[in-house]
């Protein structure tokens, strides 16, 4: 075991070639799943940053004897091949994993008491350390696994257990199954002096789930995806949420948290509608989050990332393998008119049960097969359903250490990641890109898509068009606030006398900007009003004359307004889109002497 006293960490050097590997010690090698291969893609794309980083934290307490901890985690590293796995991509077809005969775990104590009496003081060294942690991250290339094990004393019978590893190696499930061994191997070695209970032999290797995947029927699966993602030509793009930040503008992979929580009167509700309408959770969450999506994006047709959990593969003791189950796959939520809340919740839910057997298609697949460009991401949100909290494993046990508090660091390459943990109530958590997201809009968010959940199980025969998404103070000020638009208007000076004022104060700003990208001055759009309105005159438009002006709104629109008033006439639009008839009636009707299109107005320009 490794001792620190509360010294800093520092990045290890890369190497310019592969660490080598002793065949001798090799137990086997395997291939990687499709979500491996992605996430190794991110790796070596940018090697420096911390993408896929996790650091499990947990707070724990009770009397720990080190050499029974290091035993125990021993232990727990002999019985799971994951855990003595690394990776090689030069020199291969393909990349490669290749599981270790043997390995010692990499497990470090670091003390921090007795170096300040002030608590607030040890914590910032305990952030420090952790910061540190995750800078140092993990270098693929050396023959290393991408796991450590630091173990932190703050105080006596307090300590911090901080779990790093590389999402390549395994998800969030297997966490909880290697708290779980760690927990009972530690317990057996206090009581009996040694550790016996489960071992490799009594496991399915992580390679039976590789193989499993390997043998799918790929026609079948491209017949699927291209059928499910048939008509999406636009990718779905969640806009950026932060004041004065453009979509391009983020080209970092810092994250940072929000949690928000739906209490457990509302998971009640929550339930009893799952249950009666016979859908799992998850088909509920998606259709919330769906229709969600469509408002913020303002299409009826979208996409969004899931991730599944591969659990479902038929091998025996699948889930207490240790190793990345999960795959990232598209979700489409599509709304037809009229549809109600509880016909798209049943379609999704149907949909979700019929996409179950093409879970294991490569999401670079998918992408091949979906009518979108072959190039960039497909979404840039995913939805994430925990099937496995760790608040099962930690807090629902007993034992020599107990486990008071827990977080976890995470990191990969969407702008947003929403993480949903159905417990007595249901956490909401989102991992987010500051430079597209703040904490506020993304609380208006967590309001929107809770009360989306709600208007759907309280009323699903309402049409989904219908909705409500605000909540009641944003509602009051849409109707309220917003129409209180009184204001006393000058009465000394005329529209087009006070639109000259403003030429005079600033005569480079923009006026007006128009949606096929065209934008006009003050000072050049005084003057093209300033020539039409001279034209007027010569045509006879004074006071008490009636000038009719048909078109779409644009430039030539705007400076044809100013220049009726200008010359004295009064203003009447017509629309474009009106008959024949009811724009001849409506001349006739106001007695207008000269009618201004916008071929006239270019022709005046």
């Amino acid at each position: 075991m490794q001792t620190f006293n509360g010294g800093s960490l520092t990045k290890g050097h890369k190497e310019s070639e592969m660490s080598k590997i002793q065949k001798e010690s090799i137990e086997d090698i395997v291939a990687l799943t499709p979500m491996q291969e992605g996430i190794l893609f991110h790796y070596l794309k940018t090697p420096a940053n911390d993408l896929y980083f996790e650091q499990l934290s947990l707070s724990v307490s009770g009397e720990i004897h080190l050499p029974f901890f290091e035993k125990a985690w021993e232990n727990v590293v002999e019985n799971n091949g994951t855990l003595r796995t690394v990776f090689r991509w030069e020199g291969v077809k393909r990349a490669t994993q290749i599981v270790l005969k043997h390995l010692k775990p990499r497990v470090r104590f670091v003390e921090f008491t007795g170096k300040t009496g002030d608590p607030d003081q040890g914590d910032e060294w305990l952030q420090t350390f952790k910061r540190e942690d995750r800078e140092k991250g993990f270098d693929l290339q050396k023959a290393e696994v991408p796991f450590r094990i630091t173990l932190c004393k703050i105080d006596e019978f307090k300590y911090e257990m901080i779990l790093s590893s590389h999402h390549i190696l395994f998800d969030g499930w297997s966490s909880g199954i290697i708290l779980e061994e760690f927990f009972d191997a530690y317990d057996r070695r206090c009581e009996a002096g040694e550790i016996r209970g489960i071992s490799r032999r009594d496991k399915a290797p992580f390679k039976d789930y590789v193989r499993w995947i390997q043998d799918r029927d790929s026609k079948k699966q491209e017949t699927f995806w291209r059928d499910y993602l048939k008509g999406i030509n636009t990718r779905t793009w969640f806009p950026p949420l932060r004041t004065g930040v453009n979509g391009d503008e983020n080209n970092t992979t810092d994250t940072a948290d929000y949690t928000a929580v739906i209490s457990g009167e509302t998971r009640e509700r929550l339930d009893d509608f799952v249950k009666s309408r016979k859908i799992t959770p998850a088909g509920l969450f998606y259709t919330a989050w769906g229709v969600l999506l469509q408002r913020y994006v303002n299409c009826k047709d979208v996409l969004f990332g899931t991730t599944v959990s591969g659990r479902t593969a038929k091998i025996k003791g699948v889930e207490k393998i240790v190793g990345l189950f999960i795959n990232t796959l598209p979700m489409r939520v599509k709304t037809y008119p009229g549809e109600t809340a509880g016909q798209l919740v049943r379609r999704v839910h149907d949909e979700l049960q019929g996409r179950e057997e093409y879970e294991t298609t490569s999401l670079t697949d998918v992408r091949a097969y979906s009518e979108l460009d072959n190039t960039g991401e497909m979404f840039n949100v995913i939805l994430v359903i925990d099937n496995y909290p760790l608040d099962t494993v930690l807090f629902q046990r007993s034992g020599r250490i107990a486990v008071e508090s827990y977080s976890m660091v995470e990191r990969s390459h969407y702008d947003l990641t929403v993480g949903i943990a159905r417990l007595t109530d249901i956490k909401v958590k989102f991992n987010y890109k500051p430079g597209r997201f703040d904490r506020e809009a993304l609380a208006r968010l967590f309001d929107h898509f809770t009360n989306i959940l709600l208007r759907m199980v309280s009323g699903p025969g309402t049409p989904v068009s219908q909705l409500e998404m605000l909540t009641d103070e944003e509602n009051r000020r849409l109707v309220v606030d917003f129409n209180d638009t009184f204001a006393r208007y000058p009465e000394d000076k005329t529209v087009h006398e006070r639109f000259e004022r403003q030429v005079e104060k600033t005569p480079d700003v923009t006026a007006s900007v128009f949606e096929d990208g065209y934008f006009i001055t003050y000072k050049c759009l005084n003057a093209h009003a300033n020539a039409l309105a001279h034209r007027l005159r010569s045509l006879g438009v004074k006071p008490g004359v009636v000038v009719g002006q048909i078109g779409e709104f644009s430039l030539e629109a705007a400076a044809g307004l100013i220049a009726i008033l200008k010359a004295g006439g009064a203003y009447v639009a017509i629309s474009p889109d009106y008959p024949p008839q009811r724009v001849e009636y409506i001349l006739e009707d106001c007695g207008a002497k000269v009618l201004l299109t916008q071929i006239v107005l270019w022709l005046g320009w």
